[in-house]
């Protein structure tokens, strides 16, 4: 399954981890579930103001969790 996610960058609270930007909350739900399957201490949250789903990954962990 391809993602549609939007963007990723540095996550702004933590600048040890990236996030991955998603429209749609089913998209980051299994960007989360897999990332953490794959043994990534991924989490997820929801920014209410702009609509956004955000998967938080450790930045060691980019290119596993890229290739997810």
């Amino acid at each position: 399954m391809k993602f549609g996610y939007l963007n990723y960058g540095t996550d702004p609270k933590n600048k040890h981890r990236k996030m991955f930007v998603y429209l749609q909350q089913n998209e980051a739900e299994q960007m989360l579930h897999r990332s953490q399957e794959a043994g990534i201490d991924a989490h997820i949250e929801h920014r209410e103001k702009t609509g956004v789903w955000l998967v938080s990954i450790p930045k060691t962990d980019f290119d596993k969790a890229f290739n997810i």
